[in-house]
């Protein structure tokens, strides 16, 4: 099999690209059990085929979002399998306002992956895991369950936990309010704010330095204005919390992941807690950590020098784990 390459020459994308995906979606209606539907994309290679990536967006995020990696990575013989999480994207609505996202508990993430990788065919499959933020802890959560699918995981400003008070106080704040009755309801003294103020560019923002990096999910709500989220819900947080106790902040959790794993890491982080995640990371048997910096959260929308150096930085990971003897892989 020819080594990996994500390629670099086209580092701007076009704008009619931006949101625009190029395969199929792939839509589970809603149940009993489930009253909400779920939404996945899958976009097949037409290139030479090299395998199946599944991409997992962050909190509040959605397919569109990463229309643009997933047309790289399908122009260098990769199929992509994209994930809407309940709450998010096509994936229902659960909160009590319309951009607000909520979940009681993140099983029903795990529950959602479970029946698009049957639905994909992925779970006959080995393939490569790529996740960003939220998505970045789930993949840690896939490769840990499907072990015997996951080839590697690639993890972009991973959400070991969420930068915030310190954990217990949380955990005993967000219980209270759920006792009050805030579970699906807006943090108390947080608002939501209009899309037109959202989108204004501000240099000290949490996202990007780059403004047209950070316009480009703006871009995509002039025309889809339902897919944007912006806020969680008080049970959103509680669920977070309780997850990455229980696995993200547990050593021995973590060491049981056996795949490669290549951890990309934004310097002025502002999100995520960055120096728990080095921490909890150096538990993986396998894994790389690169830091970018300066960069900021969203390292797909970066500078295009960074965002440059991401898929170098990818392309050496994918094509060391392709030129693998079969017995290491």
């Amino acid at each position: 099999m020819n080594a990996a390459r994500i390629d670099n020459h086209h580092n701007q994308p076009d704008p009619r690209h931006i949101g625009q995906l190029g395969g199929e979606d792939i839509v589970l209606a809603a149940t009993k059990t489930r009253p909400y539907p779920l939404r996945a994309h899958f976009w097949p290679t037409h290139k030479p085929f090299k395998g199946y990536f599944l991409i997992l967006p962050g909190f509040t995020e959605f397919c569109e979002k990463y229309a643009l990696t997933a047309r790289r990575l399908t122009g260098q013989g990769y199929s992509c399998l994209i994930l809407d999480w309940p709450g998010q994207g096509r994936s229902g609505h659960l909160g009590s306002l319309p951009e607000l996202v909520h979940c009681d508990h993140f099983n029903q993430h795990m529950e959602a992956l479970a029946l698009m990788l049957d639905k994909a065919g992925y779970l006959d499959k080995e393939f490569y895991v790529l996740g960003h933020s939220m998505g970045g802890y789930f993949a840690l959560r896939t490769a840990h369950l499907y072990r015997r699918q996951v080839r590697a995981a690639i993890l972009l400003s991973p959400m070991i936990v969420p930068l915030a008070p310190p954990v217990w106080f949380t955990r005993l704040l967000a219980k209270l309010l759920i006792q009050l009755g805030f579970r699906r309801k807006l943090i108390p003294f947080s608002r939501m704010t209009p899309m037109t103020q959202a989108r204004r560019f501000r240099l000290d923002n949490v996202l990007t330095r780059y403004p047209e990096g950070y316009d480009r999910q703006y871009q995509i709500f002039e025309k889809q204005p339902e897919l944007r989220r912006f806020r969680p819900s008080v049970g959103w947080v509680q669920a977070a919390f309780e997850a990455c106790v229980a696995t993200s902040l547990n050593p021995d959790w973590m060491a049981e992941i056996r795949c490669p794993v290549l951890a990309l890491l934004a310097e002025d982080e502002r999100v995520v807690n960055l120096p728990r995640a080095r921490q909890m990371l150096a538990h993986l048997p396998g894994c790389q950590q690169f830091s970018f910096t300066d960069a900021r959260h969203e390292l797909l929308n970066e500078l295009p020098e960074t965002t440059r150096r991401l898929f170098d930085e990818i392309s050496r990971f994918l094509s060391e784990i392709e030129t693998l003897p079969d017995y290491l892989k």
